[in-house]
């Protein structure tokens, strides 16, 4: 028989089975993030290629950068607000949702005063305790 149970069940289950598959294999998935640098001077580099913060969208849909994609935007001097509002409301108005700033990280260390020369007292039986300030 052409429409037996046995033959209805193995149909429903390669169509539920196929269009499983067809639903995991039409979501995109993101191929990594987009590198985006901008100098101290406020000149924009994608791709190594200068570009204004209104071509930007632009570059990255040509490239076939994703609106779901992670685009990471190096500063070379973060205090430049005016060109950061620029470039992220650019983007965010092409529907670019994962717009991140990066800022090199800085490091710094400083000695004031004298260097330390205070050792570790000893650990033992000759250490006296520490008489208790309370009355």
């Amino acid at each position: 028989m052409l429409f037996s149970t046995y033959n209805l069940r193995r149909v429903f289950a390669l169509a539920l089975g196929l269009a499983v598959l067809s639903g995991c294999a039409s979501t995109p998935k993101p191929r990594g993030h987009a590198n985006v640098f901008v100098t101290a001077s406020g000149q924009i580099n994608y791709l190594g290629k200068p570009c204004g913060p209104d071509q930007l969208p632009a570059r990255l849909a040509k490239d076939g950068v994703g609106k779901e994609q992670e685009i990471r935007v190096h500063l070379d001097d973060i205090r430049n607000t005016q060109l950061r509002n620029q470039i992220a409301a650019g983007l965010i108005q092409k529907g670019y949702k994962r717009v991140l700033f990066v800022a090199a990280p800085r490091a710094s260390s400083e000695v004031v005063g004298e260097p330390n020369t205070h050792t570790e007292a000893p650990v033992g039986k000759d250490v006296l305790p520490v008489p208790d300030p309370t009355p």
